[in-house]
C-alpha cells in the first residue's frame, strides 16, 4: 500500500514523538492502527464482493451456454428419434390435397364414348 522502508517509519515516528508528545503517543497509535485494520478490513470486503460478483456472472454466463447446448441437443435427439418425420408429414399433407382436389370433383365422372368398328 505505502512504500515506507525502515527509515521512513523511524523518521515519521520521531515526528510523532515531538509534535504528539510521549504522553498520547501510545494512544494515537493504537488509534491509527484501528483505523488501517478498519481500512483493510473494509477493502478485504470490497475485493470479496467483487470476486463474488464476478463469479456470479461467470456462472450465469456458463449456465446460459449449457442451456443453449442442451436445446441444440434435444433438437439433435429429436431428428434422431424420428428421422422420417418431415417425410410424413409431407407425405399427410399431399395426401389431405388429393383428398381436397376430389371432394370438389362431381361424384361421377362420365365414361369415355367407345369407338365402334
Amino acid at each position: 500500500m505505502f512504500d515506507f522502508g525502515f527509515w521512513e517509519l523511524i523518521l515519521v515516528m520521531i515526528v510523532g514523538l515531538i509534535v504528539i508528545g510521549p504522553k498520547r503517543l501510545p494512544r494515537v497509535a493504537a488509534q491509527v492502527g484501528e483505523w488501517l485494520g478498519r481500512m483493510r478490513h473494509l477493502v478485504h470486503q470490497f475485493r470479496q464482493s467483487v470476486q463474488q460478483e464476478l463469479q456470479a456472472e461467470e456462472l450465469k454466463e456458463v449456465l446460459r451456454q449449457q442451456q443453449n447446448e442442451i436445446q441444440e441437443l434435444r433438437g439433435i435427439v429429436q431428428n434422431q428419434a424420428d428421422p422420417d418425420a418431415p417425410l410424413v408429414e409431407a407425405i399427410e399433407k399431399q395426401l389431405e390435397e388429393r383428398s381436397d382436389t376430389e371432394s370438389d370433383a362431381p361424384d361421377h365422372e362420365p365414361t369415355p364414348k367407345r369407338e365402334e368398328n
